[in-house]
């Protein structure tokens, strides 16, 4: 479990993160939403210890992130960034789900060639998934068999966190949503809780429309002018 308590951070003294708080449990799929520049990726970074704060405090299963080595801590936490660098002739969502098969019994699922591929390209780690964008520049099939993977994963008792731009695929997937926005975080809860058409419109600065038959459809509303965001935290 990840408890951040009124955490402040960012980059070269500027704040992209303020008196930000939450509580990840066991077994929750949190999806990460909100506009270019909200702090997505920074406050996965915050989560995997790799961006120092300025205040409040982060603790992991109870205890301070200060009190883990890196290796104990990598050995209960996965990362994957948004800018991999990897010099691996495979996708992003070949390299998470190879660790992920691996690392929960699943090998079995995977042919001989995908094994010997997924060897390479392991990543060991723990029960807690962080993830930047890990469907980016995937097809359709592939981002699919991401999100259903880590899914799964939940409903077993991981934690998983994923920052998004999809809209309806957090929907789909996220039992959790949190709603960043350029004045810091808008809304938390369920994805009929956070994708009102009047909430998103704040964090987004447009106006946009919610329809909902079998998942969320987001669009602008192009009848109203832009809005400009006012919320913090509610």
């Amino acid at each position: 479990m990840i408890d951040l308590i009124d955490v402040t951070a960012g980059y070269r003294n500027r704040p992209i993160i303020k008196n930000f708080s939450l509580r990840l449990e066991r077994g929750n799929f949190v999806v990460l939403i909100g506009p270019n520049g909200a702090g997505k990726s920074t406050l996965l970074r915050v989560m995997a210890g790799l961006l120092p704060i300025n205040r409040g405090m982060r603790h992991l299963d109870g205890k301070d992130y200060e009190r883990y080595s890196r290796r104990l801590f990598s050995q209960r936490v996965t990362y994957l960034p948004q800018d991999r660098n990897l010099s691996l002739p495979y996708t992003a969502g070949e390299i998470v789900l190879f660790g992920a098969y691996a690392r929960h019994g699943l090998w079995e699922t995977l042919g001989e060639s995908e094994q010997r591929r997924a060897r390479e390209a392991l990543k060991q780690g723990g029960e807690t998934y962080l993830l930047d964008e890990p469907t980016a520049e995937l097809d359709p099939v592939e981002e699919e068999r991401v999100m259903h993977t880590f899914q799964g994963l939940s409903r077993k008792g991981a934690c998983v966190v994923m920052a998004l731009h999809d809209l309806s695929l957090a929907a789909r997937y996220g039992n959790q949503l949190v709603l960043l926005g350029k004045t810091g975080a808008i809304a938390a809860g369920r994805p009929a809780e956070v994708l009102a058409a009047g909430v998103l419109s704040r964090a987004y600065g447009v106006p946009l429309q919610v329809e909902r038959s079998e998942g969320f459809i987001i669009t602008e509303d192009k009848g109203n002018h832009p809005t400009k965001e006012e919320g913090i935290w509610e």
